[in-house]
């Protein structure tokens, strides 16, 4: 199902905890000096105070009606077409840890950086700074961010003031494209998601969802970024067994998976927004989900259609992973 910036596949999303395909955050990392996410030691310089920013969030995953633990906190899109602001809003509230006031016109400068809290994260944020509207101890702040990458930490620091030293966010991701349906849409029964996953692609790794019986929520959404494809709706019973399953189609570029036949290549799923990534295994009988011994083994809700599965006249490999629940996935 979303927890690019290329990273080892199978590789377990390293990050604060998160609350939901497609994603992924929590705790305020404060003390007598702010803790960074990595517990990299604080600014020094005898700074008794530092800024607070709360977990962030987006507030586009409520209708989504996704398992608990499918989707990350932070479900956002880069900016799109160069267009600083265009991408998703990124929530959070900044204030000061021993709970002093800030002035009004106070600015903090709001920098993207790596959960080492040094490295740079490559893009920007819009807007870059936040200007005190009036003097007080909390303030929402919204951001969006200008390139798809993982573990994002939003860095806080006066620009004018050493009085108080920089807060920083827990992590999150970026994906490339976000796209949503409404249940009902013809294009979950389609190709949802489709549209930002064809042999034009320059990702490694994207994906999109063929739903035949829609979904039982009032929205879905499919996100692709940092060589994973999220897929996240509240699907109820429809796709459970003996009903058909669901279809993930899993795109990889022919670039990086060139030349051997489909069954060389193994889809990675995950059913939560973090976590290790589980192979998927062949489906045994074509159309049909797998039945282990174990009701709670994940594998019960996933397989690989190998005769489905196929490359395109573009080269492409395309996977069919059979489903009846959200999910992650790459390969």
């Amino acid at each position: 199902m979303h927890r690019k910036f290329t990273r080892p596949i199978g590789r377990a999303r390293s990050r604060a905890a998160v609350p939901a395909v497609l994603l992924l955050v929590a705790g305020v990392f404060a003390g007598a000096v702010a803790a960074s996410p990595s517990g990299a030691a604080p600014p020094s310089g005898g700074v008794q105070t530092t800024l607070v920013l709360s977990p962030p969030t987006t507030n586009n995953t409520t209708q989504l009606g996704a398992p608990t633990g499918a989707a990350p906190a932070v479900l956002a899109e880069k900016d799109q077409g160069g267009v600083a602001g265009s991408g998703t809003p990124i929530l959070f509230d900044l204030s000061v840890l021993d709970g002093s006031e800030l002035n009004k016109g106070t600015v903090v400068v709001l920098e993207p950086v790596k959960t080492d809290l040094v490295t740079s994260a490559g893009g920007t944020f819009t807007p870059s700074t936040f200007t005190v509207p009036t003097r007080g101890t909390s303030f929402p702040v919204s951001v969006t961010y200008s390139k798809a990458n993982t573990d994002v930490v939003i860095k806080a620091s006066l620009k004018k003031s050493t009085s108080i030293g920089p807060g920083f966010s827990a992590s999150f991701d970026v994906v490339d494209t976000l796209e949503f349906a409404n249940q009902g849409d013809q294009e979950l029964a389609t190709g949802f998601g489709a549209d930002d996953c064809t042999s034009d692609s320059t990702a490694r790794v994207c994906g999109f969802v063929i739903l035949s019986k829609g979904i039982a929520s009032a929205r879905a959404a499919v996100s692709n970024g940092n060589d994973e494809a999220q897929f996240l709706a509240g699907l109820g019973n429809l796709y459970e067994a003996p009903a058909t399953p669901a279809t993930f189609v899993l795109r990889c570029d022919k670039t990086y998976c060139k030349g051997k036949g489909v069954t060389s290549y193994t889809a990675k799923i995950s059913l939560q927004a973090e976590g290790e990534f589980i192979d998927s295994p062949a489906c045994t009988t074509k159309g049909v989900l797998n039945t282990y011994s174990d009701p709670n083994d994940p594998r019960n809700h996933f397989c690989t259609d190998y005769v489905a599965s196929h490359r395109d006249n573009a080269g492409d490999l395309l996977l069919e992973v059979l489903f009846d629940k959200d999910m992650r996935g790459t390969m």
